[in-house]
């Protein structure tokens, strides 16, 4: 079970953010939304977050679709991890922000606007890795909880630069990668996730050097936290499930 570093961050986090409408009907949902590291449900949200991003077309009205799903979790990751009142107010504006610049893109059908809701994504979702490690860190033992927290982070990661890939090929002057036909948000997710996974299939690669330089943080991250912080993660929950299982042996 957790053990929450302050007994009271529960009772906290529920003044802070009201539970969404969408939730209140599900008893589950309603649990989750008001305990403290409810990191299953994160991570289920961003799963659906990255099928949604890798199934819709590349059409305006996606953006629409996908938007309310982005909101949800940025608001979950900061509501279960117990984030400062002033990060949750700011997330509640730049999602207003983003709702009307998706809005002017799909009136528009400018990609300039398509860049700037993806770049105010990227706002959302780049606080959430270090709100939820800042968490996971502060726990007492490690769970089951701990380790989705830590698999949150790492999709996280993915979807963030992935956001950015797409930013920046709708603001820039040039393609973000090549081929030229390959920059839709499929496909620069696509290349989010192999460079993270460092599989580099090499069928779509980075155009221009800013790409390049993109792409190899990118990698540098996922392998650093791969090797350090998930895989000590792991190692602890398997000394502290041998342990308890020595203690249940001992009182037999």
């Amino acid at each position: 079970m957790i053990r929450p570093v302050d007994d009271d961050s529960d009772a906290r986090a529920a003044r802070r953010l009201p539970m969404p409408d969408w939730a209140k009907h599900n008893a589950a949902l309603r649990a989750a939304f008001a305990a403290s590291d409810s990191y299953a449900l994160l991570l289920i949200l961003l799963l659906a977050d990255f099928f949604l991003l890798a199934a819709l077309p590349d059409e305006h009205y996606s953006t629409l679709i996908r938007a309310p799903f982005i909101v949800a979790t940025v608001l979950l990751a900061l509501r279960t991890s117990d984030a400062s009142p002033r990060l949750i107010r700011f997330a509640r504006w730049a999602g207003v922000l983003a709702f009307v610049s998706i809005v002017l893109a799909f009136l528009n059908e400018d990609e300039w606007f398509r860049g700037l809701v993806s770049l105010i994504f990227v706002m959302l979702l780049a606080a959430l890795p270090f709100v939820i490690i800042r968490r996971i860190l502060g726990h007492e033992e490690v769970s089951a909880e701990t380790i989705y927290g830590a698999l949150c982070v790492y999709l996280l990661i993915g979807l963030v630069f992935s956001s950015l890939f797409v930013a920046v090929n709708g603001l820039g002057s040039e393609h973000f990668a090549l081929p030229a036909d390959q920059n839709q948000p499929a496909d620069l997710l696509y290349l989010s996730f192999i460079t993270l996974t460092t599989v580099g299939f090499g069928d779509v690669v980075p155009n221009t050097d800013f790409a390049r330089a993109v792409v190899v943080l990118e990698a540098l991250i996922g392998q650093i936290f791969l090797v350090t912080l998930v895989a000590r993660l792991v190692a602890m929950f398997g000394q502290e499930q041998r342990r308890r299982d020595r203690g249940t042996d001992d009182e037999a």
